[in-house]
């Protein structure tokens, strides 16, 4: 597949914590929860401290 398209993802969500989960149930009772976490975060130490305004897809 692809790689997802920067430009689509909202830059408030571009860096840090993304979560998923899901969760079936039958009749009342769960029976299966299925987790994703992705955190995506600046290597270096001075833009994890003070992140530019607008993601630096190249960091």
């Amino acid at each position: 597949a692809d790689a997802p398209n920067p430009a689509l993802i909202p830059e408030s969500d571009a860096v840090g914590v993304t979560v998923v989960l899901i969760t079936c149930t039958y009749r009342g009772q769960e029976f299966i929860r299925i987790g994703y976490y992705v955190n995506n975060e600046y290597t270096d130490a001075e833009l994890r401290e003070n992140p530019p305004l607008k993601p630096d897809y190249g960091q």
